[in-house]
């Protein structure tokens, strides 16, 4: 029986304690009212006037342990929890040897007298097996004070009628310990899950949380690094883009392209990063419109088939009059990923881009990577390269991971176009679905909103990455925190016939537009300035120095970080990535000058 009454862990049994507190006082009232009902009928009915006293013995025990409840309730009682579990179970004690005592004070008599206190004494058990069984040895202790004494009384009376109340009173208590055990175990059982699932919780938010944190590291990590690598690849591009349109040598021109090749492949992998950091960010929106599906796959053929050609792969295009409804600039960095990642991966053979409509009612490939409506138009991607193995295709969306780059080799990248794809299509709402075998090839297939051809669509420019804009004089202002850029970027903007004005700082640049008495017509500024100033904070004040508040502006960072990204987007301004394209620059500073 030691076992049967020990106390639980510390933790259960504070669970225990609040349980029974949680009904305590509606039981010491229906107690209360019990013993008023019996008192009242052994007066009546049995003449007997001292039940009074056991009535008062009743009443002092039931506000004891009231006032005590309150005491604890109001932290005026310094108990731990288990001395407060003792508190009860010796409180429980007390009131059912208080309520036991009324055998030895004023017994009952007649057989209603005798009917009416076994029933009341068997209700406020019944009631308190309830509201006490969180702990078996507070039940224990009521019900063994309360009707063992009656019981055993009713037994030595001695005739049929006592002798059988009394057996079967006991055979009650019996019944009502033995629910008690079970309930308290159940409750125990219940109590212990709960607990176990909140440490789990606990486990997997503190599991959740360094999970952030690295990823909060690795954003950072790749912001600090993108930031520093592109500073002077930054410069290099703008020296560079100086020389292109000084009429070099053809040995120059060689070396020029050289650079230029190096430097665009380096950029684009910085690029890519810097895609992924956007999505992690969530700075990226969707701006849906209609243009012609062939005039996008045309423009990617044009830019994507030599670098097939150099690999002696066939690129094909199917042609199509498909209107789509889109994001246009998403899909075409989604198809750009796809495309290149075939190219990439497929030694010999070719690919090819088709569309066609889908409806319901056609297969779709069983790696299903986001959902689509019917019907959709499906832009697909084939290709006859190396294949994805089975165990891998779940994986390939991924960050960093690369099917046939063990070696890291960067010349393949990072593996995170298909993980920017992914980010892509669920930004945009779009379908994608794949399929591949090894060592024959791979299909990706996007899913997008079907549009009708008879709709009139905006048709997509064509960018000229060739053509040499001409400026007619413009007077721009360059704040760059770093000499060397603002050394290159002055040289290619004198090439373009642009009148530059330099400051390395937001107070020198306004001390420039003190003594220069003009207002310039373009801005172009770096996001990280000295003195603790942004980009933003610069172009303000200039435009509220000379009242200008439209005054166009471009900002130029290296910073990849998610809230630098989400801070940029806030001043109204392009916002341009280091190392800058000279071709993309000159396109917007154009569409911007007046």
């Amino acid at each position: 029986m030691k076992n049967l009454f020990a106390f639980e862990a510390d933790g259960v049994l504070t669970e225990q304690v609040a349980l029974i507190y949680r009904n305590f006082l509606l039981g010491i009232l229906a107690y209360v009212a019990c013993a008023t009902m019996a008192a009242a009928s052994i007066y009546k009915l049995d003449q007997k006037e001292h039940v009074v006293y056991w009535y008062a013995a009743c009443l002092i025990a039931s506000a004891t342990v009231i006032v005590r409840y309150f005491l604890y309730r109001q932290g005026k009682i310094n108990s731990t929890v288990r001395q407060e579990a003792k508190a009860q179970v010796l409180s429980l004690f007390l009131i059912g040897a208080v309520w036991a005592s009324l055998y030895l004070i004023a017994p009952p008599e007649s057989v209603i007298t005798v009917s009416i206190m076994v029933v009341l004494t068997a209700g406020i058990n019944a009631g308190g097996l309830t509201m006490q069984s969180p702990s078996f040895s507070v039940f224990a202790a009521f019900a063994l004070s309360s009707m063992s004494y009656p019981a055993l009384y009713q037994v030595f009376q001695g005739g049929f009628y006592n002798i059988g109340i009394g057996l079967i009173s006991l055979t009650f208590i019996g019944l009502l310990v033995v629910c008690a055990y079970n309930i308290q175990a159940t409750i125990v059982g219940a109590i212990k899950l709960r607990i176990r699932n909140e440490e789990l919780v606990g486990d997997l938010s503190k599991a959740l949380e360094s999970a952030k944190k690295a990823n909060r590291a690795k954003s950072v990590f790749l912001a600090s690094a993108s930031h520093d690598l592109r500073q002077p690849l930054h410069a290099m591009g703008l020296f560079v883009e100086s020389l292109k349109r000084s009429d070099p040598s053809d040995h120059q021109s060689l070396a020029i392209e050289n650079i230029v090749t190096a430097s665009t492949s380096t950029r684009r992998m910085l690029d890519t990063l810097l895609d992924f950091s956007k999505i992690d960010a969530g700075v990226i929106d969707v701006n849906k419109t209609r243009f012609r599906l062939q005039d996008l796959l045309y423009k990617l053929e044009t830019e994507l088939a030599p670098a097939a050609d150099h690999k002696k792969i066939i690129y094909r295009t199917r042609d199509c009059d498909f209107v789509v409804n889109t994001d246009m600039v998403l899909l075409e960095l989604v198809l750009r990923n796809l495309i290149s990642n075939a190219i990439r991966y497929t030694p010999a053979g070719g690919i090819l881009i088709t569309a066609r409509k889908r409806y319901a009612d056609m297969p779709l490939e069983k790696n299903i990577i986001t959902m689509h409506q019917s019907p959709a138009l499906e832009v697909a991607v084939w290709d006859t390269g190396i294949g994805i193995q089975e165990d891998q295709v779940e994986n390939i969306f991924e960050e960093y991971h690369q099917v046939a780059n063990p070696e890291r080799d960067s010349e393949k990248g990072f593996g995170l176009g298909l993980a920017i794809v992914k980010g892509l299509v669920e930004k945009m709402g779009v379908g994608l679905s794949m399929s591949s075998k090894e060592g024959r090839g791979s299909v990706f297939k996007l899913l997008l909103p079907y549009q009708p051809s008879e709709v009139m669509a905006e048709v997509i420019p064509v960018e000229h990455t060739a053509e040499i804009i001409a400026f007619n004089s413009p007077r721009i202002l360059f704040i760059d925190d770093n000499p060397h850029i603002c050394m290159a970027m002055e040289n290619m903007l004198n090439v373009w016939n642009c009148q530059c004005l330099v400051a390395e700082s937001q107070s020198q640049a306004m001390d420039l537009m003190s003594q220069s008495k003009y207002c310039p017509d373009l801005l172009i500024v770096d996001y990280r300035l000295r003195e603790q100033k942004t980009g933003g904070e610069a172009i303000e004040a200039i435009r509220e120095y000379f009242n200008q508040p439209d005054l166009p502006a471009i900002i130029i960072t290296g910073d990849t970080a998610v809230d630098r990204l989400q801070e940029a987007q806030s001043f109204g301004a392009p916002l341009l990535h280091k190392p800058v394209d000279g071709d993309k620059l000159q396109k917007i500073m154009f569409e911007l000058l007046p």
